[in-house]
């Protein structure tokens, strides 16, 4: 596989989220972003990724929560606590850089680079080698049957 194009942090954990996402546009208006660890699966393996997202699509995944019949009122309750206690809220500057936390960098087992990409509206920050063993074997395969 290619070279990743990743994007390099400061040793401040400092990141200049990508200019060409659509959403870093909406995110800078705000001036502040929230990351949320979410494990993503693939073939019975959990990776770590960090979902950067705007105060709105915060909101937006409360009301889905809200939304659901099928759960209960306190489990409705627990998810959305859940939800804002995870989201870690981040300032972001004119420059669109936005410092990652420790812990965030911890989960993700970040060096210097994290891969960053836009999906659905947020963006997704990976730790590259674990982007490309997801990206490996038959995931790529499972996209060909949607795009041919």
């Amino acid at each position: 596989m290619d070279q990743l194009p990743t994007l390099k942090l400061s040793v401040k954990n400092q990141m200049t989220l990508p200019k060409n996402a659509p959403v870093v546009a909406a995110m800078a208006e705000d001036g502040y972003v929230y990351g949320l660890p979410v494990p993503v699966k693939n073939e019975g393996k959990l990776y770590p990724i960090i979902r950067v997202m705007t105060e709105s699509a915060l909101q937006g995944y409360e009301q889905e929560i809200r939304d659901s019949e099928e759960l209960t009122r306190p489990e409705r309750a627990a998810r959305i606590s859940a939800l804002r206690g995870n989201a870690w809220r981040m300032a972001l500057d004119k420059q669109n850089r936005v410092v990652l936390p420790a812990h965030h960098i911890g989960a993700l087992k970040l060096d210097r680079e994290a891969y960053v990409f836009e999906a659905n509206g947020v963006l997704q920050v990976w730790n590259p080698s674990d982007w490309s063993d997801f990206n490996s074997g038959d995931m790529l395969d499972s996209l060909a049957d949607f795009l041919l």
